[in-house]
């Protein structure tokens, strides 16, 4: 009987385990093209942007000193939003890459998933993301958050001077092709 109780024990323990992985874990890019809507932004380095930030910085994210570091811009639709890269290995390799079409799938209610098409340098944290933030997810996915999330993830950058509500009417609903450049 002992025993029954044991397997049952583990057998809840892994189910428990398996379902929280799962509800973490990215989604494949979808090939659906929807653009996203919105009006062209202007880069007013936002102060909501360090809303919610924890204790110190996290390993890859840039200190508001050193935002200089690299830029790059995302084009969603006929809207252009400015981001600064992270300092970091996988950042400087996103920036190699540039320019990039990506088709991102909505996953969660917070965050929009797509394939990179190739692995990029892993230094993976636990982090909890804020909105505007994008990151490197098992190497070679990327993800564009418009909510929160905590899991371990390397930082690849953020979307200056933009709010929650303004970043989620720009994405819209359901799946979304986005293009990042470098700035010229």
């Amino acid at each position: 009987m002992k025993k029954l109780r044991f397997f049952k024990y583990v057998l809840f323990l892994l189910c428990t385990v398996s379902l929280f992985f799962s509800a973490a874990c990215g989604v494949p890019a979808s090939d659906i093209h929807i653009p996203g809507q919105g009006d062209v932004l202007s880069d007013q380095g936002s102060q909501e942007e360090n809303q919610g930030e924890q204790g110190g910085q996290e390993d890859g994210e840039p200190e508001q000193g050193e935002e200089q570091e690299g830029k790059m811009y995302l084009k969603i639709g006929d809207t252009v939003l400015a981001a600064t890269l992270a300092d970091n290995n996988a950042a400087r390799a996103l920036a190699q890459m540039l320019p990039l079409t990506l088709n991102l799938r909505d996953y969660g209610g917070f965050e929009k998933v797509g394939s990179l098409g190739s692995s990029l340098p892993r230094s993976d944290v636990s982090v909890t993301t804020q909105p505007g933030e994008f990151v490197l997810y098992q190497g070679n996915q990327f993800v564009l958050f418009y909510g929160q999330n905590t899991w371990a993830y390397t930082r690849l950058g953020k979307i200056n001077g933009i709010t929650a509500g303004q970043l989620k009417e720009i994405l819209g609903e359901g799946n979304v092709t986005i293009t990042l450049f470098a700035e010229r």
